[in-house]
């Protein structure tokens, strides 16, 4: 799969092999959760959490470049 990653970035230039690796280190995280014992709602639960968090954070730093750019 590494070598589909690779070809894949090297081929679309938009940031493909970032979104695979992030959402592999994702699966790993919950998998081991789950070893833990927690229940997969619970992971779920989380990954929603900081999923919602992660865009309120997003979203105050944001600021829009079409504004600036308009002359």
């Amino acid at each position: 799969m590494s070598g589909d990653r690779r070809e894949s970035s090297t081929q679309m230039g938009d940031a493909t092999n970032t979104v695979l690796i992030l959402a592999g280190e994702l699966l790993k995280k919950a998998e081991n959760q789950l070893v833990m014992g927690l229940h997969p709602s619970e992971v779920i639960k989380g990954y929603e959490l900081a999923c919602t968090k992660a865009l309120a954070e997003l979203e105050c730093t944001f600021y829009p470049t079409s504004t600036a750019l308009a002359v």
